[in-house]
């Protein structure tokens, strides 16, 4: 296919040959829409039998790819051995060739990020240890040698989000301390030390459902292509002093940074599944910034019509700053779980467990205008409705995370010895239809 002329998510640096050597390339182009065929050569996760093994996060630099979560040995076709790798690995996404880059961490890695310049990653979880060092929630290495670096930003909880904008490393989570000083789920901190800087203080409060969420707490994010806006999700009623629930959008200024007046209500409606009271599960930008998609779970409204929530769907919204935004679209699955979405110019891509998009009349079953899209799908990002790109990927538990590089799509999700129902043929190893378990790749062309 064509590729877009619109360029997007540009990488400054590329390591190459080890650690130490960085060279320049071009901006990565945005694919006109990827291909339906996996590529074969990338690494992934060897099932185990025993705990949870899952990909949840990832960042590119160049043709390097970051990935984290949950696992101890990783299959690089390219070279048929097994690699110990213990919550983080990366690998050359054009040859398939597996990096050296190997920590240990004694928990999941939940997000990536990495400096402007490619030098510094910085790694989001729920861990204590790294390598064997106390590093709770937040670890940072420098690239140029693998190490883990001396930055420490103290954490009380674990952090969930990473994000670099500015001269400020924002992190959301599950705590409620920054290095000593109190940051209830967010904070900006020195990129180099981990210090606390005063950029951010969102004043985040409040719970959806007090019996089931737990604390109050930050759990997705996204920034807009100018580094000028974010969108967090999570555990929260208000931020700012006013009402924010589940979803908030943050002005980064030069100097500070302030919540948003945007605000949508239909986020208050909670979703019929009181175990998933954090329904929004996914967040993504368009280029342009005006507007930002959301990808949702918690099963169905809890009573009265589907289209009174957003809920187990993908919704389309303005981000101009109102405080009643409605959706500009919604595309329903019946009732299966999203949790993954990437906006490109042409295609906002989702991924979860769903069976079907275009469902507004079915709930676990296909109703009139369901279309069969199995795991991964895409809907038009001015219409809302299904493309007809359909990959497929195996169920399970469903596909965490969805990220554009320079080569296609990264699909990351779960992987198991069996699957949503204990049956081995709904596991999410699969996308079209070839055997990658945790981790695949659509490449565009």
């Amino acid at each position: 296919m064509k590729k877009s002329p619109a360029r997007w998510l540009a990488r400054l640096l590329v390591p190459v040959v080890g650690f130490g050597i960085f060279v320049a390339v071009a901006p990565s182009a945005a694919f006109a829409i990827v291909g339906t065929t996996a590529a074969s050569n990338i690494p992934r996760v060897q099932v185990q039998n025993t705990g949870d093994n899952y990909a949840r996060g990832s960042t590119a630099i160049g043709s390097t790819v970051y990935v984290g979560g949950s696992f101890s040995i990783v299959y690089a076709p390219a070279t048929g051995l097994n690699y110990t790798r213990q919550g983080l690995f990366a690998y050359d996404e054009v040859s398939g060739a597996m990096s050296s880059f190997a920590p240990s961490f004694n928990g999941p890695v939940w997000a990536l990020e990495h400096s402007p310049d490619g030098r510094y990653l910085y790694a989001a979880g729920n861990f204590t240890t790294v390598n064997g060092v106390a590093r709770k929630g937040l670890a940072q290495f420098d690239l140029t040698t693998g190490e883990l670096t001396g930055f420490n930003a103290h954490l009380g909880g674990q952090a969930r989000t990473v994000d670099y904008v500015g001269n400020h490393l924002i992190v959301g989570g599950a705590f409620s301390v920054v290095n000593g000083v109190t940051r209830v789920a967010l904070a900006s901190l020195d990129p180099s030390t981990g210090a606390l800087q005063d950029y951010v203080n969102a004043n985040l409060s409040g719970t959806v459902n007090a019996s089931s969420a737990g604390p109050t707490q930050v759990l997705h994010s996204a920034v807009n292509s100018t580094r000028t806006q974010m969108a967090f999700a999570g555990n929260f009623t208000s931020a700012g002093g006013a009402t924010h629930w589940r979803v908030f959008l943050l002005d980064l200024g030069a100097t500070s940074a302030s919540v948003n007046a945007w605000n949508a209500p239909i986020l208050q409606q909670p979703c019929r599944s009181s175990t998933i009271p954090n329904y929004v599960w996914g967040l993504s930008f368009a280029q342009d910034g005006t507007w930002l998609a959301m990808a949702t779970t918690g099963y169905r409204n809890s009573s009265g019509p589907l289209t009174d929530t957003v809920c187990d769907a993908v919704a389309r919204f303005s981000t101009a700053a109102v405080s009643n935004a409605v959706a500009t679209w919604v595309n329903y699955t019946g009732c299966d779980s999203l949790y993954s979405v990437a906006v490109t110019p042409t295609a906002v891509y989702v991924g979860g467990h769903q069976r079907w998009l275009d469902n507004v009349n079915g709930c676990d079953t296909a109703g009139a205008g369901a279309v069969s899209r199995p795991g991964i799908g895409a809907v038009d990002p001015t219409t809302g409705s299904a493309l007809a790109w359909n990959p497929t990927r195996s169920r399970g538990r469903g596909a965490d995370f969805l990220q554009m590089t320079s080569r296609g799509l990264t699909v990351l999700s779960d992987c198991a010895a069996a699957g949503i129902s204990g049956d081995p043929s709904s596991n999410s190893n699969y996308l079209a239809f070839t055997y990658h378990p945790c981790v695949g790749l659509l490449p565009g062309s």
